[in-house]
């Protein structure tokens, strides 16, 4: 008899524990996908509400095992609602993390990877730009340069030359030719100037780009929402910069042609209510009630006190 006793409350402490570790990996990643991807948030929601039902099922458990025949005090009712009201807002993290990971994990990498796409597709189109702008403009520098009219010197003295009367001296007197001088006056620092603009928006693109693919195609639990959230904003930042830098050493209305608006797609792993209506259904009321019945379930194995007959 006592062997069983023990046996049963073996099994009551291992499914407590089952229960409450994946309650607290659930609510954990849900609150991660939701909170995008703060640890600072997502951890201390997860610990708070797997430490308040433990106590709450602990206490139940305690209290089924002594429960006298007018049944529970008063305060144990009281429990069961704070209780209720917990379950609830702990289901509303649980059910995000199962339709995240079940039902939308693999719209949210498809979108991610589009971001990403964009993203690299303005730098690349920025490099192409500039690289172009710079050509040209050697070329129509050279043409000018070859002509000493008082004509072509006033369009070299503005945008998008701005030589100054000094540059154009040392430029005519540069011994390996104009074309060279241009090169290595002008040209050459524009360059920089564009590269430099573009490596403070990405230090090292190769590595960015790797990196965030990486996580979204290996679906990184612990980085996708950060991730996705790092995209978005970089999107709208990088875009803008870009076309400022253009236009600022261009001297003109010089822009991007790609749209940022196809790569703002919205995903909704950090939107919890617009995705439980998406998927709302059978599956989501089955997730709920099995989910409760694993965090009960110690209570419900629990042997209550037994009465004799008089």
């Amino acid at each position: 008899m006592k062997h069983r006793v023990k046996a049963s409350k073996t099994l009551i402490l291992f499914v407590q524990a089952m229960g409450l570790l994946l309650t607290m990996l659930t609510t954990f990643l849900g609150a991660l996908y939701i909170f995008k991807g703060n640890y600072f948030i997502a951890f201390p929601i997860s610990i708070l509400f797997v430490v308040m039902m433990y106590y709450l099922v602990s206490y139940f458990i305690k209290e089924k095992e002594k429960k006298k025949r007018k049944g529970y005090p008063p305060k144990t009712y009281y429990f069961f609602v704070l209780y209720g009201l917990l379950s609830m807002v702990v289901s509303f993290f649980v059910l995000h993390c199962v339709n995240v990971e079940l039902f939308e994990k693999e719209e949210i990498k498809k979108i991610g990877l589009l971001k990403l796409q964009g993203l690299e597709e303005f730098h690349k189109e920025y490099t192409i730009s500039y690289n172009d702008f710079c050509d040209k403009l050697r070329t129509n520098a050279s043409t000018l340069l070859s002509n000493k009219s008082p004509e072509n010197v006033e369009k070299l003295k503005a945008p998008p030359f701005n030589l100054n009367d000094k540059e154009l001296e040392d430029i005519y007197e540069y011994s390996p030719g104009i074309d060279t001088a241009i090169r290595m006056m002008k040209i050459t620092p524009l360059r920089n100037d564009f590269k430099t603009k573009q490596a403070e928006l990405l230090e090292n693109k190769e590595d960015f780009f790797s990196q965030h693919k990486t996580v979204l195609e290996s679906w990184d639990r612990l980085k996708i929402s950060a991730t996705i959230s790092e995209l978005n904003e970089k999107i709208t930042a990088d875009y803008s910069a870009l076309n400022q830098t253009l236009k600022n050493l261009t001297a003109d209305n010089k822009k991007l042609k790609a749209s940022q608006t196809p790569y703002l797609a919205d995903v909704l792993i950090d939107k919890p209510l617009l995705l439980a209506n998406k998927h709302l259904g059978l599956a989501s009321l089955i997730v709920l009630v099995l989910f409760q019945i694993l965090i009960l379930l110690p209570y419900f194995l629990t042997q209550g006190r037994q009465y004799g007959s008089n």
